[in-house]
């Protein structure tokens, strides 16, 4: 019996290694690319699945072609990332730091159709094609889960990011999926004609801006506050346009070869998430499974769209940290929310992710920054002295810091640079505030016809990020702002676009434009005492 009981208990240990030595086989680097399209074009291809003429027909196919792309030991569990856009041709932008790391799982990357033209059912569909999309990633969501569930895969983990956490939002809401964990990231702008309206569709859940946020048992949304499209898009229709205003650091410039062209570009809601971020060339046919790498580009915080030759905006192969997926912290914190929190907790993690080695959430809202600006004065009047003040205020509109510059006529038309360190939030009001005084001796006459005139060519910020470490330099005024966009160089009044206001508008005593000559933001104003102006302009420092 002792005898008996010893072979019971090693029997039942071998059964428990059994599925770990499996797994130490798995050793994966990288995500295999199940195409289930709904496109024409692909159902009459016979090797893709969707060329099947039943359901499952279908996810039998799948199943079987996940399990022989897999390394041998993988297909027991599985992670799959649902993508924004096939436009991102396999190289899982937002995730490529998670797929590609060997965690004894098995990824899978799905392919789903999302530009097709809209069918004699589907009328009403955007110019962009975002609910075409969403209703067949949902589809072939829903095909692959099933098709991997026949394969004998025993846990799941789905990733969306973009439109395709709209669809997985919407897949975690099915009875037969409740036991799968889901995770939304960036969850984007609803167009103006929401699938959410049809009755055939039960509406996506959504996470709130800044939070990770457990929407139901199953389902976790994970949105910093500069992700969502809709809050930083300053034109364009259905919040899926170029934006205008440069709050955030938001442009990327997609290749060197097309920097110039604004329309080779995009804002960087699809850069947060992924560690090491690579992008995949647009060249490649994800239909036969092209994934591929290529530079990363990070971009400019300020200016105009065409600005990207600069040698600060021109950083090749930079890697921007921490993205969520690049900190042990944030993953750890993503993992146990589905674990431990109940519907509706949520806490807050910021706009752009962790600032230190130990927290997925923000928790360092100041920086001590070197700031240098580069300006100049001109002063008509020489009773007059124009006096300007740098300020920097948190988003409630705390006061942190400032420093001072004046000029009259015996130091005006020089540029000039000052220098100094103070501290800064990261998320910030930047403020300028100018006026004209009079002259010290009060026997001058501060009043003409002249205009009295401050020209700022840049102002950088640069500091070291706290717990990280690596120093940063942001341009939080130039790259010649206000300046237009179209290839012809020429001045176009976009400047109030560019994210500046003007609190007090009815008093224009002081305005503010884009200067081609001296190619820098000019401030300009009458020459009289008493005379002033202040403009705003909120500035996110990190990505």
């Amino acid at each position: 019996m002792k005898h008996a009981k010893h072979l019971t208990l090693l029997a039942a240990l071998l059964a428990g290694l059994a599925p770990f030595t499996a797994a130490l086989a798995c050793d994966h680097v990288g995500a295999v690319i199940a195409n289930l399209s709904q496109d024409e074009l692909d159902k009459e291809n016979a090797d893709i699945c969707t060329s099947r003429s039943s359901d499952a027909s279908i996810e039998s196919c799948i199943g079987s072609q996940v399990s022989q792309a897999l390394p041998p030991g993988c297909m027991a569990h599985v992670d799959v990332y649902v993508p924004g856009t096939n436009a991102e041709h396999g190289a899982w932008k937002g995730f490529n730091h998670l797929f590609n790391m060997d965690n004894n799982r098995g990824h899978v990357s799905l392919q789903y159709e999302d530009a097709r033209e809209a069918d004699n059912d589907l009328q009403n569909l955007d110019g962009a094609k975002y609910d075409q999309g969403v209703i067949d990633a949902r589809e072939s969501l829903m095909h692959l889960l099933r098709g991997l569930r026949r394969a004998g895969t025993q846990s799941i983990r789905v990733f969306g990011h973009s439109k395709g956490s709209h669809s997985v939002a919407l897949v975690a809401d099915e009875s037969e999926f409740r036991d799968i964990p889901f995770y939304a990231f960036a969850q984007p702008g609803r167009t103006s004609v929401d699938i959410d309206d049809r009755a055939d569709i039960r509406p996506g859940k959504r996470g709130s801006l800044g939070h990770i946020h457990k929407l139901s048992d199953n389902l976790v949304g994970i949105t910093f506050l500069n992700d969502e499209v809709a809050v930083y898009t300053g034109s364009g229709f259905n919040g899926l346009g170029m934006p205008e205003r440069w709050e955030f650091p938001g442009w990327i410039r997609e290749s060197r070869s097309s920097g110039a062209n604004p329309f080779e570009s995009r804002i960087d809601h699809h850069n947060n998430y992924g560690g090491t971020y690579t992008e995949g060339l647009a060249s490649n046919d994800w239909r036969r499974g092209e994934g591929s790498r290529a530079d990363n580009y990070p971009y400019c915080a300020t200016g105009d769209k065409i600005a990207w030759e600069d040698p600060e905006c021109d950083k090749g192969n930079v890697t921007f940290l921490p993205w969520f997926w690049g900190s042990p912290h944030c993953r750890a914190e993503a993992f146990g929310m589905m674990e431990t929190g109940e519907v509706g907790d949520r806490y807050y993690i910021g706009y752009s992710g962790p600032r230190d080695r130990n927290s997925c959430r923000e928790s360092e809202r100041r920086v001590r920054a070197t700031a240098t600006m580069e300006y100049r004065y001109d002063v008509p009047d020489g009773d007059c002295t124009h006096r300007t003040r740098i300020a920097f205020f948190d988003l409630d509109g705390n006061y942190v810091s400032r420093f001072t510059v004046s000029g009259n006529t015996q130091n005006h038309e020089t540029w000039r640079t000052v220098s100094g360190d103070l501290p800064v939030p990261w998320h910030m009001r930047l403020r300028i505030e100018t006026e004209l005084l009079e002259r010290d001796d009060g026997i001058g006459n501060c009043s003409g016809i002249f205009e009295s005139e401050l020209w700022i060519r840049s102002l950088r910020l640069r500091f070291t990020r706290p717990g990280l470490g690596g120093s940063e330099t942001r341009t939080i005024i130039g790259f010649r702002e206000g300046r237009g966009a179209d290839l012809l160089l020429q001045d176009l009044d976009v400047f109030e676009n560019t994210g500046w206001t003007q609190p007090n508008k009815r008093n224009e005593e002081f305005r503010m434009e884009y200067s081609a000559p001296y190619d820098s933001i000019k401030i300009e104003g009458e020459a009289d005492a008493g005379h002033s102006g202040n403009f705003n302009k909120r500035v996110h420092l990190v990505d």
